[in-house]
């Protein structure tokens, strides 16, 4: 999977056409992404120090 210029190898399953695309919870933790559900976006929650 590529992201934003960044390749990673993570588990994928198939779905029929037609479907919606989903990104899973080990996508996102490899990553170190979240969803922020009030903007409708991915964020970073790395910690940062």
């Amino acid at each position: 999977m590529r992201l934003g210029g960044e390749f990673i190898v993570t588990p994928v399953a198939f779905c029929n056409d037609g479907e919606p695309a989903l990104l899973g919870a080990v996508s996102l933790e490899i990553l170190g992404l979240g969803i922020d559900p009030v903007n409708s976006r991915l964020v970073s929650v790395m910690n940062i120090a």
